[in-house]
């Protein structure tokens, strides 16, 4: 199968393993094929960092993900809060005891802030 691409000098079209162009005579880089790269593990469309999925205690949980940041979105800036929610866990500590808000948590915001949206702008 032949593959063209354009020139880099003055876009004709060209045979991808042309050293130069015919028309402007402008060189043109080597279809070199870069080595593959091994994949990595990716959560939807972001890529996953080193971040740990559990925590043993709440002093290893991130700022963003702790009760009190999450209650101070949804006083202020609910959409800020349902992101949090939606990309991972919101944690709170109890007892000495590491616990997350139940998945329900997430729904039961959710169905308030549409409720809110519709309300305001059905005045």
């Amino acid at each position: 199968m032949t593959t063209f691409v354009f020139c880099r000098g003055c876009a004709h079209q060209i045979h991808e393993t042309a050293q130069a162009c015919p028309k402007c005579g402008a060189p043109q880089p080597s279809a070199v094929v870069p080595p593959p790269q091994q994949p990595t593990p990716t959560v939807g469309s972001v890529q996953k960092t080193d971040v740990p999925t559990s925590y043993t205690s709440y002093d290893q949980v991130p700022w963003f993900r702790k009760r009190w940041f999450a209650i101070i979105c949804l006083l202020i800036f609910m959409p800020v809060f349902l992101a949090i929610a939606y990309t991972g866990d919101v944690y709170y500590e109890k007892k000495g005891q590491l616990k997350t808000f139940p998945k329900s948590t997430r729904i039961i915001f959710t169905v308030i802030f549409v409720l809110g949206v519709l309300t305001h702008f059905m005045k």
